[in-house]
């Protein structure tokens, strides 16, 4: 049943994906019904209304079911069956964000616009325009974490791995992230006669991590390792098989990966590594899922996701 509904490609299928987004943000609703009200960006602490948080969680959520449907199947044909990646994807992102759902949605939604820029440089797109866009997204999302700031860098590595780095795309993403910090500078300064921002900006290339290793949900980790096991089993077989843009886009994925495990480590309490490893999982588990011949396996899995869900949410039920 499950392969059926969100395996098939029709429009009907969008609209099964937003009912679904609403069902599970209305079970985590049931489960934790108040949200981290307070967001911390580098202006400060802010509360937000309820209304409005839940509004930005949900709104957040449809967006990334529909935003990595598109993304990974409508525009680069990552996976087949295209609605099983955001099937899996959501309650990855509710498990991986129990306690702060409001700054896990909001970060993920940074990182998907991240990830879009990314694979864009090798779909015909204005490349000189993406490394911009990036370098805004990633100056608006370093407002937020100043993790985001390390994506920097690995922007260059994408760029190399689709052989688009030169000195234009070098330079631009930084022009980008600097832009976005010099506005937030001047109107900090110039609305708050404040210095916050400027000395948050200041810390973000000052960044130490403590080691956070004992203070992650390790069954929560584990889940993700035993939906990753299979993935990357079935990886070197369609890498091998797969076209140029999917053979480096497969390696920009597990460069990903293995640089969020780091960031686990050693990046304290911060959600960003958890956010990270959500999509990559969810898109090699469903290439995974999309190769195997017998399609009561497929089923059987999809059902053993959602019992895991259930088992792990268990606690908070």
């Amino acid at each position: 049943m499950l392969t059926r509904v969100f395996g098939q490609i029709n429009s009907a299928t969008s609209i099964l994906l937003v009912v679904y987004a609403l069902l599970l943000g209305g079970v985590y609703f049931y489960i934790n019904p108040v949200l981290d009200l307070y967001i911390s960006t580098a202006a400060g602490k802010f509360l937000l209304n309820p209304i409005f948080a839940w509004g930005v969680v949900i709104t957040g959520n449809i967006g990334l079911m529909l935003g990595y449907q598109r993304l990974f199947y409508g525009q680069h044909k990552l996976v087949k069956h295209h609605a099983l990646v955001p099937f899996v994807l959501l309650p990855l992102v509710i498990l991986a964000g129990l306690n702060t759902l409001l700054v896990s949605t909001i970060l993920a939604v940074f990182l998907f616009g991240l990830s879009y820029s990314w694979l864009a440089v090798y779909s015909g797109q204005k490349l000189l325009s993406v490394a911009l866009n990036a370098g805004f997204i990633l100056g608006i999302g370093s407002l937020f974490s100043s993790i985001f700031t390390l994506f920097l860098p690995f922007t260059w590595v994408v760029y190399m791995v689709y052989g688009r780095l030169n000195v234009r795309t070098f330079i631009i993403p930084v022009i980008g992230y600097l832009t976005i910090w010099i506005d937030a500078i001047a109107l900090d300064y110039l609305l708050a006669d404040s210095t916050f921002v400027w000395h948050f900006f200041i810390n973000q290339f000052k960044w130490s991590g403590v080691l956070g290793v004992w203070q992650a949900n390790w069954p929560i980790l584990v889940f993700f390792g035993i939906l990753l096991l299979p993935g990357i089993a079935e990886f070197t077989v369609t890498f091998n098989r797969a076209n140029v843009f999917k053979r480096q886009t497969f390696v920009v994925l597990i460069l990903l990966l293995a640089g969020a495990i780091p960031l686990f480590l050693f990046g304290g309490k911060t959600i960003v590594p958890l956010v990270v490893f959500v999509p990559i999982i969810a898109v090699l588990f469903v290439n995974y899922l999309q190769y195997v011949k017998r399609k009561w396996v497929r089923e059987l899995a999809l059902w053993l996701v959602l019992v895991s869900y259930v088992v792990l949410l268990k606690p908070w039920l």
